[in-house]
């Protein structure tokens, strides 16, 4: 929603002209302004808070001069939604209850399954990759993944391997 949709939409609800629309919102964000410039905030109950804050001094990296440039230190503007508006805007699903808190989990399991096909699959690849040194050397693949894990610090135990399926015999 943009400004005009605003005045237009605040002289519906209140049955007005949009030119005295128009003055009232100029006059609220008048107030909300000079709130901030006196007391460094100004508090809308159950919508929000606008508040000025300090920004530090900085530097950044200008690409297109190829050079670092200082930032001085400025006031910027921040906005904190009150909990009423907070709840408006999420909704009443946002609470959760154990369906949602069992679809976190299985949709957190399958990334983590995923991701695990993933790596097994670069680690297969790299094996492939040198299985001529690795056959001659008489290091399997079980054996190169478990010496992967110890490197990359995954595995606890030695037969806690997330990428070796455990046999009944093991």
């Amino acid at each position: 929603m943009n400004y005009w949709e605003l005045v237009g939409k605040f002289a519906e609800i209140m049955d007005m002209e949009d030119d005295t629309a128009k003055d009232c919102i100029n006059c609220l964000t008048t107030i909300i302004e000079d709130g901030i410039l006196r007391d460094g905030k100004c508090v809308v109950n159950d919508f929000g808070t606008f508040t000025a804050r300090e920004r530090k001094a900085g530097v950044v990296y200008d690409f297109h001069r190829k050079k670092c440039m200082p930032i001085a230190p400025r006031r910027v503007m921040h906005f904190k939604p009150g909990k009423r508006f907070q709840k408006k805007i999420r909704g009443d699903d946002w609470v959760v209850n154990e369906e949602t808190r069992q679809a976190a989990l299985d949709a957190a399991l399958a990334t983590q399954k995923a991701a695990t096909e993933a790596r097994l699959k670069e680690l297969q690849e790299e094996y492939n990759k040198n299985r001529i040194k690795y056959i001659h050397f008489g290091v399997s693949f079980e054996d190169f993944l478990r010496e992967r894990e110890m490197e990359m610090g995954i595995m606890t135990s030695e037969n806690n391997s997330p990428y070796i399926e455990k046999s009944p015999n093991n």
